[in-house]
């Protein structure tokens, strides 16, 4: 699957969440916690929805990155944390979030790209 196609495929599995119309205030706490559990399946299915609900908000596809990343899937890791980190970044205009987020995303991104060790806050 071509990088362009990533959010296609999303929204192919999920095409009925709309966004900004779903109940998905815990979605974000469900993927972490899966994802610290290591129940990938469980947490991709909560990142992939919360990227539908929240199309501009970091949390899906910071979770999307982290679990790709945990699952030797790189390619796709970095994918998602560019995007993370960009949409972060947008929420710095109008100081709704601490530039230390951005700052570990983006430490974490370069860690991604050279396969390194990554800080793992959610476990």
């Amino acid at each position: 699957m071509s990088k362009e196609n990533y959010i296609a495929e999303i929204i192919k599995e999920f095409p009925s969440l709309k966004a900004g119309k779903e109940n998905d205030e815990n979605w974000a706490n469900e993927g972490f916690k899966f994802l610290s559990n290591k129940n990938y399946e469980q947490a991709e299915i909560k990142f992939k929805m919360l990227t539908r609900s929240q199309p501009n908000h970091q949390d899906g596809f910071e979770g999307l990155a982290y679990l790709y990343y945990e699952t030797g899937d790189y390619k796709k890791a970095v994918w998602f944390m560019k995007k993370a980190v960009k949409i972060a970044r947008e929420f710095l205009k109008n100081n709704s979030i601490d530039l230390e987020v951005i700052e570990e995303m983006e430490s974490n991104l370069k860690s991604m790209e050279t396969k390194k060790t990554i800080k793992r806050w959610w476990e």
